[in-house]
């Protein structure tokens, strides 16, 4: 069965106007994870597998690489709002989205999880 090719400038709604294609293909989050407690995904887009290198220190496995370590990445803390999620940029390469996790009440690294993880920018 020979496969088909949809070849467009822009994407038209009926009544919320247009959006250039670029804009979708660049805006787009390209990798995407949540945590719950621990070593465990819930849901993920474009990783392989979730890390627990030490207490609080995190580390996501990136099926399809970025092209380099500087891509634009959010991590956030989900509702239990015990523990805040951040990027451990000194970890990060191309294939890996890495988090630090700490209480917020004294600072110190936790194993707590129940945090989203988002990854933009360009695939190799």
């Amino acid at each position: 069965m020979a496969l088909g090719k949809i070849k467009a400038d822009t994407l038209e709604h009926s009544t919320a106007g247009t959006v250039d294609t670029q804009f979708v293909v660049n805006g787009s989050v390209k990798a995407y994870a949540n945590q719950d407690n621990g070593t465990s995904l819930n849901k993920s887009l474009n990783i392989s597998s979730l890390t627990d290198n030490s207490t609080g220190r995190y580390e996501l496995a990136i099926t399809n690489a970025f092209t380099d370590a500087n891509f634009g990445q959010m991590v956030c803390a989900g509702p239990a709002k015990e523990a805040n999620c951040n990027i451990d940029t000194g970890h990060n390469t191309a294939a890996i989205m890495a988090s630090r996790i700490y209480r917020t009440d004294s600072s110190a690294y936790v194993d707590s999880g129940d945090c989203n993880y988002y990854g933009v920018g360009d695939l190799a």
